[in-house]
């Protein structure tokens, strides 16, 4: 097994280690093929430039995939400064996303408070010192106006081209 050790945000480490406590193999993170993070590792990693030291540090680690065919992990084996950062911000993205699954199945299922269920959702994944309440809410709010203006926009443009096929047809 070929290891590769990022540093990440504090509050990402912490999630992808409760995320994946599961999928833990000597202390490096595992990743199935069907999951996104296995796709951007596989992308991201290249051969280690010379002189770049075997010792990597960071707050988590990662086995690195070994596909049948394709990147070889003894070869492919580093993450840049810039893939680190793409990988952050996947590593992210993926949290606010089951963050969000967690707040609206807790709220509409459950009954319980946006509040409640935030406190809920960071200590199970060991993030309460690592991020405000109040920064997840935000983004929790602000990506549910983005949802509701493009579903409007969305229906407008559906709208409008559902017309225009009806005419299309009209002529034709």
């Amino acid at each position: 097994m070929i290891t590769v050790t990022i540093q990440v945000k504090p509050y990402l480490a912490a999630y992808l280690q409760s995320a994946y406590a599961h999928c833990t193999i000597e202390g490096a993170i595992r990743f199935t093929k069907n999951q996104n993070l296995y796709s951007c590792l596989l992308q991201l990693t290249t051969p280690r430039p010379k002189g770049v030291s075997w010792r990597d540090q960071g707050n988590i680690t990662f086995s690195l995939p070994c596909p049948s065919v394709g990147k070889d992990p003894r070869t492919y084996n580093y993450l840049g400064e810039e893939a680190v950062k793409i990988l952050e911000q996947e590593i992210n993205y993926e949290m606010r996303m089951d963050y969000y699954r967690f707040l609206r199945r807790n709220k509409f299922k459950n009954g319980m408070m946006f509040t409640r269920a935030t406190e809920l959702y960071l200590e199970e994944h060991g993030m309460m010192e690592l991020i405000p309440e109040e920064t997840l809410l935000k983004s929790y709010f602000l990506w549910v106006k983005k949802v509701e203006k493009n579903r409007i926009v969305f229906s407008l443009y559906s709208r409008k081209h559902h017309h225009s096929y009806h005419l299309y047809n009209f002529f034709f």
